[in-house]
């Protein structure tokens, strides 16, 4: 998971320099995501995804330490980025996907 996390946030990076929001947004979110995915699965032996891996996972970051309250949530923000990004017919603001990468990356670390 770590090198796809890796991969996904280098285009992530690449995509919000070139003003391509929308895939950065996207990217940011799964090179997070599978950031924390992966710790999960090493952290946690009884990490259940039977009930789907998104369901689990916010169920994982919520229980954890300080990711209770500030990775919780940046993974909410960067999804609600994210649905934006896919779902919505305006794009992601530069400046919300700018707010947070620093905890972004310090989440992937």
């Amino acid at each position: 998971m770590i090198a796809k996390s890796q991969e996904n946030w280098e285009v992530g990076e690449r995509c919000l320099l070139n003003g391509e929001l929308n895939a950065a947004a996207n990217r940011l979110y799964y090179a997070v995501f599978q950031a924390v995915l992966g710790w999960a699965r090493f952290a946690n032996k009884s990490f259940d995804e039977k009930n789907g891996i998104h369901s689990a996972m916010y169920r994982f970051v919520a229980n954890e330490g300080k990711s209770k309250v500030v990775y919780g949530k940046n993974l909410i923000k960067l999804r609600t980025l994210r649905e934006t990004a896919d779902y919505a017919p305006e794009s992601p603001h530069r400046h919300k996907i700018e707010e947070v990468l620093n905890t972004s990356k310090e989440m992937m670390e």
